[in-house]
């Protein structure tokens, strides 16, 4: 038999709703609550390969623009999958004050470490910056971040995950100040408990975001730091 796929995107009130629809195989009951973690793969579909990557991607850049990702699924109609966008008459505006939100940060001369071991956050970050046209540079480790620092003497600041293997995040901060004392580092965590702020600033983090990261307050800790 022939399959299908759908594709399209429609407007409903203050959003607007792009779709992929198609006849093939349902996502079982077991997989609907993890389709969009990390290395998932659906035991149905897992045979056709992928990484188990691209939903978790997906979702972290759709919430990045403010939307929400979603899908259903039915064993004789196969599954769509949908996602929303914001959108109203003064979408306009918004586009204005975005522009002029990124035309304050100007830093094509500067060059920010991102030491990260999750790709999907890493990326997360990418996207946030990309708008400053700053030299991103990503550890994807506490040890592989104290080694740039120790070779580039252009990185101008860092941004330390505290949860990562080999090394974390306190661990780095403290070496990376044993070479460059005044290099700015800012510690980012999921965990917003009093004493991970304190852990950071005592590592010698000079300040701190909690996860999930919003690009406004992102560009403002950079910007007062560098």
């Amino acid at each position: 038999t022939k399959g299908e796929i759908k594709f399209g995107f429609r407007t409903e009130d203050e959003e607007i709703i792009f779709y992929v629809q198609d006849s093939g195989l349902a996502i079982s009951e077991e997989q609907k609550n993890h389709i969009f973690e990390r290395y998932n793969h659906s035991t149905s579909i897992e045979s056709f390969g992928g990484s188990g990557l691209g939903l978790s991607i997906s979702k972290k850049l759709v919430e990045l623009l403010g939307g929400k990702i979603d899908f259903i699924t039915d064993e004789l109609k196969g599954s769509e999958f949908f996602f929303t966008l914001p959108y109203n008459k003064s979408e306009q505006n918004k586009i204005r004050h975005s522009k002029k939100l990124y035309e304050q940060y100007n830093w094509s001369d500067y060059h920010i470490l991102v030491a990260e071991d999750e790709q999907n956050n890493y990326m997360f970050i990418e996207e946030a910056l990309k708008k400053t046209g700053a030299n991103i540079i990503w550890a994807q480790d506490g040890a592989k971040a104290v080694e740039y620092v120790n070779n580039n003497p252009k990185i101008d600041i860092v941004l330390m995950d505290i949860k990562m293997p080999n090394m974390d995040g306190y661990e780095a901060t403290k070496e990376i100040k044993k070479i460059r004392k005044d290099l700015p580092v800012i510690a980012q965590t999921a965990y917003a408990m009093s004493n991970e702020r304190n852990l950071s600033i005592q590592a010698g983090c000079d300040d701190y975001l909690t996860k999930t990261i919003r690009p406004k307050k992102l560009l403002k800790k950079i910007s007062d730091l560098i």
